[in-house]
């Protein structure tokens, strides 16, 4: 538990940074909200322990994608896979938690209904680019993130996994659809409720 509020402490200070404006800060504070809830997850202890292990697996696709998008870095295409990457984790720690077809249903009504809000236009902004084929990966895996996390009926992965999603949407919106700055904040605070609710979830 030391380690949660300890992440919950730097991903408040992560926003602050993001909100006036001070890279420096950031590039400390947003990875460091990823070490503190993988050493937090560390100390869980799960049934079936295949779940701990892989949201922690989850959790180091995330940091490895967090220092991939720092603006000091931007390498995109990189993030993007190490998400990619950390989501095919969660996927298969949800499966492992247990799912049911009742709640599936719902998982895929509103994984339909963000791809509809925000994927249709994200995919639609890099139709004639080479980022079509990565970037339509990547939201049909948040996608089915979504679908098994409603599915497993567990707040935290519930909860979670729609957050995530809602981030990964602003931040695909704000990058090729319609860009606005104030968004970064709002990115941020849903991707990193979303991981500290998944280790929540396991704790």
């Amino acid at each position: 538990m030391p380690f949660l509020l300890f992440a919950i402490t730097v991903a408040l200070v992560d926003w602050w940074s993001v909100r006036t404006d001070r890279p420096n800060i950031e590039s400390v504070a947003k990875p460091a909200v990823m070490v503190a809830l993988i050493a937090a997850a560390l100390t869980a202890n799960t049934d079936p322990v295949a779940v701990k292990w892989l949201i922690i697996a989850g959790l180091i696709g995330g940091l490895v994608g967090d220092v991939a998008l720092l603006p000091r870095f931007d390498r995109f295409l990189a993030g993007l896979g190490a998400f990619l990457v950390g989501h095919a984790f969660y996927v298969a720690a949800f499966l492992a938690a247990g799912v049911e077809t009742a709640a599936l249903v719902t998982g895929l009504c509103s994984a339909a209904a963000l791809g509809l809000a925000f994927g249709r236009p994200i995919i639609g902004a890099v139709a004639e680019s080479r980022l079509l084929v990565p970037v339509a990966l990547y939201i049909l895996t948040i996608g089915a993130m979504v679908v098994v996390g409603v599915g497993t009926r567990q707040p935290g992965f519930l909860i979670g996994a729609v957050l995530f999603a809602l981030s990964d949407s602003l931040l695909g919106t704000d990058r090729f659809v319609t860009p606005r700055p104030d968004r970064r904040i709002i990115v941020h605070a849903l991707y990193h409720s979303a991981q500290i609710l998944f280790v929540a979830a396991i704790l």
